[in-house]
């Protein structure tokens, strides 16, 4: 894609891919057992949020937000999140925006889809795997964390995932994480008749003031 950042394949993490993969796998579930002991007893969303029953006030515990840190002993996933690149096949396809490569759960930069269960979420989630299922990505890790994934910037060829997710018309930019890098793409794919920003309203952590 026009315009996708120019990575070099010498920025990789000496070692086996596969090993800097599982040692940060490892140190994530780590960092996701801590925040479990101190965090909410479940009813919990894939992004570790909930509606609280007793108040109706819906709110987040670990780190919610892409990147996001609220304080509950997350700290651990962003050091296990190394700013690194990693190349790897994508072996599980959660929805919209989360995929797991090489074995490591990754949520992707700036861009934000409707959960699997949510209207939308399952047309997400099928060209998540149409486009990237089996695929060998490259990713670069932004260095944070947010629950149990590593936030990250992927590449299938020199095409960005979240930029052809967006353009399908299927995701959001999250002006909060993306600075608007993805903004055009998303006007563009509901010019052509997305519904996108009608069926799915943005989360507030994507919301800038």
């Amino acid at each position: 894609m026009a315009g996708s950042p120019a990575r070099s394949r010498t920025s990789r993490a000496p070692g086996p891919r596969s090993t800097v993969v599982f040692v940060l796998a490892l140190a994530l579930a780590a960092g996701a057992a801590s925040s479990g002991a101190r965090g909410h007893g479940g009813g919990l969303n894939a992004d570790g949020c909930h509606t609280e029953s007793a108040t109706g006030e819906y709110h987040c515990h670990g780190q919610g937000a892409p990147g996001g840190d609220d304080g509950a002993g997350l700290g651990d996933v962003d050091r296990a999140c190394a700013r690194i690149s990693i190349e790897d096949r994508v072996t599980h396809v959660r929805d919209g925006d989360t995929i797991e490569v090489g074995g490591l759960p990754i949520r992707l930069e700036g861009v934000a889809a409707p959960e699997r269960d949510e209207r939308g979420g399952r047309k997400a989630t099928r060209t998540m795997k149409k486009l990237v299922r089996n695929q060998t990505l490259w990713c670069d890790l932004t260095g944070k964390g947010t629950y149990d994934r590593c936030v990250a910037f992927c590449y299938v060829g020199v095409r960005d995932v979240g930029a052809v997710m967006v353009n399908q018309g299927v995701a959001r930019d999250c002006p909060a994480f993306s600075g608007r890098r993805y903004a055009r793409l998303e006007r563009a794919a509901v010019a052509r008749g997305s519904r996108i920003r009608e069926i799915y309203r943005l989360p507030s952590y994507c919301l800038t003031d």
